[in-house]
């Protein structure tokens, strides 16, 4: 372990609790950056998805730039996500007015749809900062989770071929199918110019959590099931493991959410929200949906105005969402939340 570890614990531990008491004061941080969704469309069905399918509208590039001139003037980098990216024909365009607003970039994307000509579009953006892929078990576990016989090759050469030009991270959700294989998946991601490597167990949520979280839209993954079948030990085994396997390299590896890492026995049970103070990193970064509306995360959607019409500035400091910020801390998260990737304890 870094022997910084136990002191950089507490000290974003005391940090994230004074932004937790100055929002439940209703004071908010102004937001440095933005995750914007450009579509719900996807060119693939993955198992563990839990993507609004049932949104069809997306902004127009007119109403795209609104949105964008719309945004706090602190806002310096946006997250652009879907659904998939690349099935936006005005992707390209909306990168030149990202870039002319002197707007850092970071694209997720699964990778199928980048092959050699977009990729060297693309290229030329020095504002992009990052691409991030999945990779969800070797080829054919890969494949049968993703719903797609070519999806597999298309994403690693993708990787290999965006590492030249880009940072780029890998993302793995841990499943019941591919817990064992994930370090055989990281032996290939190796040698492909990979600047991190992220596993994190399945976002999902049972029926009874999501109709005690009384809240709506969710757009939860439904698992009305046991929980994981890996343990808390399995984890630790997981992230040595994949440490070990990174030598001299310089590549991040990370468990997320945080506290699989360091509280993982209460994160596998399920109890982290009934024995932990915790914290949500969204609570941080406002997200756009496909529509232009601000909602709260990528599971609750429930929506707080719409940019193409209202300034961020207005809109997040307005005194709908201060109560709604207020009330989940109060209430130490909602249910959905306790299995997501941004959750903290503090």
């Amino acid at each position: 372990m870094d022997l910084y570890e136990p002191f950089n614990r507490y000290r974003w531990k005391r940090h994230f609790n004074a932004l937790k008491k100055d929002i439940i004061r209703g004071r908010i941080p102004s937001p440095r950056r933005a995750t914007i969704e450009l579509t719900m469309r996807c060119n693939l069905n993955c198992q563990m998805c839990f993507r609004d399918q049932e949104q069809k509208g997306e902004l127009t590039l007119e109403e795209f730039k609104t949105v964008v001139d719309n945004l706090s003037p602190g806002v310096r980098q946006i997250n652009l996500i879907g659904g998939e990216v690349f099935l936006r024909r005005d992707l390209f365009e909306i990168l030149d007015y990202l870039r002319d607003r002197d707007l850092r970039v970071r694209i997720q994307t699964n990778g199928t749809l980048l092959d050699a000509q977009r990729l060297q579009k693309l290229s030329v953006y020095w504002n992009v900062t990052g691409v991030g892929f999945s990779i969800d078990g070797p080829r054919e576990l890969h494949n049968k989770i993703r719903g797609s016989n070519s999806a597999y090759d298309k994403t690693v050469a993708a990787i290999k071929n965006t590492a030249q030009f880009f940072q780029v991270s890998v993302n793995t959700v841990l499943l019941d199918e591919n817990f064992s294989v994930i370090e055989e998946v990281f032996k290939t991601l190796l040698p492909l110019g990979i600047s991190e490597y992220r596993v994190e167990p399945e976002m999902y949520a049972t029926t009874d959590e999501v109709r005690e979280s009384g809240v709506e839209p969710i757009a939860a993954n439904i698992r009305d099931y046991r929980g994981y079948s890996f343990s808390a030990e399995d984890l630790a085994d997981l992230k040595k493991g994949l440490d070990l396997l990174v030598e001299e390299r310089s590549i991040k590896v990370v468990l997320a959410p945080r506290v699989a890492e360091i509280d993982a026995e209460d994160f596998i049970a399920g109890t982290v929200r009934e024995d932990k103070k915790l914290f949500c990193k969204h609570l941080l970064v406002p997200r756009v949906d496909s529509e232009g509306n601000l909602v709260f995360c990528h599971i609750i959607k429930k929506r707080f105005g719409n940019l193409r019409d209202t300034p961020l500035d207005e809109l997040w400091t307005g005194e709908e969402i201060t109560r709604f910020r207020r009330n989940l801390l109060e209430q130490n998260l909602l249910p959905v939340c306790k299995r997501c990737c941004r959750l903290r304890t503090i």
